[in-house]
């Protein structure tokens, strides 16, 4: 069991085989494009811009209401929230132990995880007085590590 959570509440908030059964929508060639060469030209510009913007880029893209990124430290222990917009944004800079995030669960299993109202389970959600209904989660590495 993952996280120290009961499995039957675990398997309430973790609905990743959902995403399988979900309609896809048609995907719009250019926009992605568009945010592609806007990363790009950010590269070349301002590098320390280019993770805000593919932050902000993800939330426009997919509708999201928050969007941001968690970063593992180098021991792998713990995450650190950075570039947060939406409602998410109250989590800036703040870190959470990896055995108590949703976030944690990701590197576990290396595909989309998405958990439906997570603050069931992590009382710093709730205590922060945010809900969220659905949070869909996405590893990243770099060169193949987490």
């Amino acid at each position: 069991m993952l996280q120290n959570i009961p499995q039957d509440l675990f398997s309430k908030i973790f609905i990743a085989d959902e995403l399988e059964s979900r309609p896809i929508e048609r995907a719009d060639f250019l926009k992605e494009k568009i945010a592609i060469q806007d990363l790009a030209a950010r590269m070349v510009i301002d590098p320390d811009a280019v993770l805000p913007r593919f932050v902000q880029l993800a939330m426009q893209m997919t509708g999201g209401e928050s969007a941001g990124l968690s970063i593992h430290d180098e021991a792998g222990k713990s995450f650190r929230w950075l570039h947060m917009c939406g409602e998410l944004a109250a989590f800036e800079g703040a870190t959470t132990p990896r055995n108590y995030s949703p976030c944690g669960v990701t590197p576990d299993t290396l595909r989309p995880t998405l958990a439906r109202h997570p603050e069931w389970a992590y009382s710093w959600v709730s205590d922060a007085n945010i809900e969220l209904p659905e949070v869909l989660l996405v590893p990243l590495s770099i060169g193949g590590t987490e």
